[in-house]
């Protein structure tokens, strides 16, 4: 199996993200009975934007894209968010390679590193622990999804 290389993406990139996204995140939308996950209503124009002002790392293997996700600056806190691996790549660690460089590619003044998974999504509360996020809190998404927030602060 071809080398997943981790980069930088670009405005360029919006629709085979959002594709990437949309193939991933269908399986949490079935696991908690609604289509209105936040991933999933996200806009063509919505991706455009966070990929012009959040760091948006790729995951590429033989040129396809086959996962993506971002991190947005707030002060000293990088949130992770939209982490999405396409589904005949998941679980090759792709997710966990996503992570790292996402951390990876904060700015120094970035302390800690926060995101929200959710509660329901056992395997990536897991995967996420095994990076070395603690939960910290809980809330309530927009579409009623319980969400598991969870953070670790930067080496």
């Amino acid at each position: 199996m071809p080398e997943i290389e981790y980069r930088l993406l670009e405005p360029e990139s919006a629709g085979e993200v959002l594709t990437v996204q949309r193939a991933a995140f269908l399986a949490e939308a079935r696991l908690y009975g609604t289509t209105e996950i936040p991933p999933l209503v996200e806009t063509l124009e919505d991706m455009r934007h966070e990929l012009a002002t959040a760091i948006v790392m790729g995951a590429v293997r033989a040129g396809r894209l086959v996962g993506a996700g971002r991190l947005t600056v707030d002060g000293e806190i990088g949130w992770v968010s939209r982490l999405a691996v396409a589904p005949d790549q998941q679980a090759n660690g792709i997710g966990s390679g996503l992570l790292g460089a996402l951390e990876a590619a904060a700015p120094p003044e970035v302390r800690r590193y926060q995101l929200a998974a959710g509660h329901k999504s056992g395997a990536n509360v897991a995967m996420y622990e095994r990076r070395g996020y603690r939960e910290f809190s809980r809330q309530v998404d927009s579409a009623g999804v319980e969400l598991v927030l969870m953070g670790k602060d930067r080496n």
